[in-house]
Order: structure tokens, then C-alpha cells, then sequence
């Protein structure tokens, strides 16, 4: 299976941020948009900058998975979608596979 992203501005909050289209065999399966983090200066809790997967599809959609809040790097977010994304597979595999005669 191949990962592969590409870049893209995202509009967040009225300002292109840095983001991520990224594909498994040519077919999307996740965007991420990189957060800049905050400080309490904003209001709310501080929180650090990282990777947040702002959609999912497929085997990375929120209705079938559950991914961290945000991935310290675009290397650990897209480690995660590569191994969710691979995980499905087995388990599809597995599934179609013949049962065992009893």
C-alpha cells in the first residue's frame, strides 16, 4: 500500500494554514491541517501545536476509528493512517478468507 500526501492552504479561522490531502493507493483518506497551538492569552486552555485530522474517510473516518487530538508530526499522522488504513485491509482479508472445515 502506498501513502502519499500532498500540500494544500486550508482556510482556518479567516487564514490559510498549512494542510494535507493524503491518499492510500491513490484514494483520500484523510486531511489534516497543522494547529499552531494556543496560549491562555486566547481564553481557553493552552494547547500544544501538531496535526489534527480535521476529516477522515474510509477506514480513517471518526465513525469507524478513533484518532489521537493532535499527532506531534505529519510523519506520526501519517504513520497512524498508514497503519489504521492497513489494519482495515487485514481485517477485510480476513473476513473474505474461507472458514476452516470443522
Amino acid at each position: 500500500m502506498e501513502i502519499t500526501s500532498r500540500s494544500t492552504p486550508i482556510l482556518m479561522n479567516g487564514e490559510a494554514d498549512e494542510g494535507h490531502l493524503v491518499f492510500a493507493d491513490g484514494a483520500l483518506v484523510a486531511v489534516l491541517t497543522y494547529f499552531r497551538g494556543s496560549t491562555d492569552s486566547d481564553g481557553f486552555e493552552p494547547m500544544a501545536a501538531g496535526w489534527f485530522l480535521e476529516a477522515g474517510f474510509g477506514p480513517c473516518s471518526n465513525l469507524r476509528t478513533r484518532s489521537p487530538e493532535l499527532f506531534a508530526s505529519l510523519e506520526v499522522a501519517t504513520n497512524w493512517i498508514y497503519e489504521t488504513v492497513a489494519s482495515d485491509k487485514r481485517r477485510e482479508e480476513e473476513e473474505k478468507a474461507p472458514s476452516p472445515r470443522q
